[in-house]
C-alpha cells in the first residue's frame, strides 16, 4: 500500500509556456503473511523531484498540452529495515537512483457546440537511466513506462462555479528492469487496463477540489511480483 502527497508549483510565464515542480512524499507500507502470522514494513519519505516546461495551445477544436520533465534522483534508496538490518527491494525505496525523463500529451476536443461533453486523450511516458546509487546493484535500471489514457467529461455549472465529471480506460505498459550490464530481471513489468471515474468543483475562482479512483480490469504481470490495486486521488488546487 502506497499513500503519496504531492505539492506541485506552477509558474506561467504567458497564456502557453509555464514551468512546474513536483515534490512527492511516500508513505509506504507493505504487509506479508508468513506462517498463519502477519509481518509488515514501512518506508516513508521524500521521492524524486521533478521539474517539468508545459506549452499548452489550442489548434482548431483541439486543446492540446505538451509537457516534458526531468526526474532528479534526490530520493533515498539505501533503506533498511529496522528489525532484520535487510535493505529494503528497489521498488519499495523511496528513489530510483537515476535521472529520468518524462513526458506527457493531453487533448481535449468539445463534442457539442455548448462544449459540455468533452473528448479526452492522454499519452505519458517515462524513459528511465541506469541507477548509480543500489548498493547491491548500481547499474540497476527501472522498466521504461508507457500509458495511454481516453475518457469523455462532462461539464456544468452548479451554483456560480464550473464541476465536471469524467469517464474512462488507461492502458499502461511496462518494460522490464535490467541489471549487471543488461540482464533483465523476470519479475518485473507488464500489462494494465483501468477504469477510471472523477469529479471536480471549482468552489471559488481560486480553489478546485477534485476526487477520483481507478480500479484494474485486466492485469497481465511478468513472473512473481507486487502489483497495484485500487487507486484513489484527491486534488486540491489553488491559484496565488
Amino acid at each position: 500500500m502506497v499513500h503519496t502527497i504531492l505539492l506541485q508549483t506552477d509558474y506561467g510565464l504567458n497564456d502557453h509556456f509555464s514551468f512546474s515542480v513536483v515534490v512527492p512524499y511516500l508513505f509506504q507500507k507493505e504487509k506479508v503473511n508468513l506462517l498463519e502470522s502477519d509481518y509488515s514494513i514501512t518506508n516513508d519519505g521524500p521521492g524524486d523531484i521533478s521539474i517539468w516546461s508545459n506549452y499548452k495551445n489550442k489548434f482548431g477544436k483541439h486543446d492540446l498540452l505538451v509537457g516534458v520533465a526531468l526526474k532528479m534522483p534526490n530520493g533515498s534508496t539505501d533503506n533498511v529495515d529496522p528489525n532484520s538490518g535487510i535493505q529494503y527491494p528497489f521498488s519499495f525505496q523511496n528513489g530510483s537512483g537515476s535521472w529520468d525523463f518524462i513526458f506527457n500529451i493531453y487533448d481535449e476536443i468539445p463534442l457539442d457546440k455548448r462544449q459540455m461533453f468533452r473528448w479526452i486523450n492522454q499519452i505519458s511516458g517515462k524513459i528511465n537511466t541506469k541507477g548509480n546509487e543500489f548498493d547491491a546493484h548500481p547499474g540497476y535500471k527501472f522498466g521504461h513506462t508507457f500509458q495511454y489514457f481516453s475518457a469523455i467529461s462532462v461539464h456544468w455549472v452548479m451554483g456560480k462555479y464550473l464541476a465536471s465529471s469524467f469517464a474512462g480506460v488507461s492502458y499502461q505498459y511496462k518494460m522490464k528492469d535490467e541489471f549487471n550490464g543488461g540482464f533483465e530481471n523476470e519479475n518485473t513489468g507488464g500489462n494494465w487496463i483501468y477504469a477510471s471515474l472523477g469529479y471536480n468543483h471549482q468552489f471559488s475562482p481560486k480553489l478546485m477540489v477534485g476526487i477520483s479512483g481507478s480500479m484494474p480490469v485486466y492485469r497481465s504481470v511478468n513472473g512473481l511480483q507486487l502489483t497495484t490495486d485500487k487507486q484513489a486521488n484527491i486534488t486540491i488546487g489553488y491559484i496565488l
